[in-house]
């Protein structure tokens, strides 16, 4: 009877020491992390946050978060107070939150993406943000960490034809661009193709320079 409850006890223990390694083997996989705080123009500074895991079964979970640093303060319209002063409306800190379920690594760098689930601006949720990033450290000789993003609409589902020819069929491609970044010259799309983190190379985007941003970025492969 007491080989029996040790025998039990045994096979208990060893399964107590299994499951936990089974179960961080699941979730094992390729990853992306970091923080970085960026200050692009005249605006207050804004912080990125990003955590992105991808499990051995090939899904990929995480979160992208941006918040801005302190109060926005637009030029026009102007109230005047009762002294007859001119007062600017303050706007709320910009604020992003995104829902990751997209990881690409290669090499030093990854790009990860996903679909905004709240921010400050109401027309954003819905919308997909693309993160890009390099985790310099790990280059030789090392090198400081770099990011950049973009904020993607849904799908243009519009056909253009030529009224002369209606049986013409209207452009097969589209150019996506980032509504947030003026300097960014847009990537060419195939008509009603959905953006993700895979969309476009990561070699086609430029990271930010030194002075507009910095932080610490951690690549697994």
């Amino acid at each position: 009877m007491k080989r029996i409850s040790f025998i039990s006890i045994f096979v208990i223990f060893v399964l107590s020491i299994m499951l936990p390694v089974l179960t961080v083997a699941d979730t094992e996989g390729e990853s992306a992390s970091g923080t970085f705080r960026i200050s692009i123009g005249n605006g207050p500074s804004r912080d990125v946050q990003f955590e992105a895991r991808k499990a051995t079964g090939g899904n990929t979970t995480g979160e992208i978060t941006f918040r801005d640093n302190g109060v926005v303060v637009t030029t026009p319209p102007k109230t005047k107070t009762s002294d007859d002063s001119e007062v600017s409306p303050e706007v709320s800190p910009f604020y992003v939150k995104a829902t990751c379920d997209c990881l690409v690594v290669q090499g030093v760098e990854a790009a990860l993406g996903g679909t905004i689930t709240e921010s400050s601006r109401k027309n954003l949720v819905g919308r997909t943000v693309v993160l890009v990033v390099q985790d310099g450290d790990s280059l030789t000789p090392p090198l400081r960490d770099k990011l950049t993003f973009g904020f993607y609409g849904k799908p243009l589902i519009v056909d253009t034809t030529d009224v002369e020819r209606p049986d013409e069929q209207g452009p097969g491609t589209w150019v996506a661009t980032d509504a947030e970044r003026s300097e960014d010259t847009g990537v060419s799309l195939k008509k009603n193709q959905e953006i993700t983190c895979t969309s476009f190379p990561i070699s086609s985007f430029n990271f930010i320079g030194p002075k507009e941003g910095k932080g610490q970025i951690h690549i697994t492969r």
